[in-house]
């Protein structure tokens, strides 16, 4: 029952040794640098004064120069990523460019043709010679060397029938 409370105060005592070296060790360092700052002259307080200030405008030189650095890496940063969304949005106009071009070859515009009309049941007597004569006209301005806008303007009807004409001229 003794020899664990022997040996508790044993530690103790070794733990209170410790911190007594460790408080004459440090009275020790205090008195030194005292009675060394005690033998410096006013000069010496001075020059150490002077270095002291030295450092301290060279610091502010240094955070002064740190901080102009980050001003225009934040500036260039900044012209970067407008120069970057300017891009992204360049290639998204250019994506969308595409695309609707893609669209616009695989989609044909649908031809404008002329309004339908209903076929009347019985076309008078009349209306068969204008057509021959029609067509011969529409072929003699075609062996011409005319256009087909050109003729259908000349004779008043739309190009699709100056084609039709043209085609059936052929068989």
């Amino acid at each position: 029952m003794f020899e664990g409370t022997a040996r508790i105060g044993f530690e103790v005592f070794l733990f209170v040794l410790l911190v007594f070296g460790m408080v004459l060790i440090i009275t020790y360092m205090i008195l030194h640098a005292r009675s060394k700052q005690a033998g410096m002259t006013q000069a010496e307080w001075e020059q150490r004064e002077e270095k002291l200030m030295l450092l301290y405008f060279e610091v502010e030189d240094m955070i002064n120069g740190l901080k102009e650095y980050v001003e225009n890496a934040r500036s260039v940063i900044g012209l970067e990523y407008d120069r970057a969304r300017a891009e992204a949005n360049g290639l998204e106009l250019g994506k969308a460019l595409q695309e609707t071009r893609q669209q616009q070859m695989t989609v044909p515009a649908a031809p404008q043709a002329a309004p339908i009309q209903a076929e009347k049941p019985s076309e008078p007597a009349e209306e068969l010679p204008r057509r021959d004569e029609l067509q011969r006209r529409v072929l003699a301005l075609a062996a011409e060397n005319r256009t087909p806008a050109e003729i259908a303007e000349e004779v008043q009807i739309s190009k699709s029938e100056v084609r039709l004409i043209l085609r059936l001229g052929r068989q």
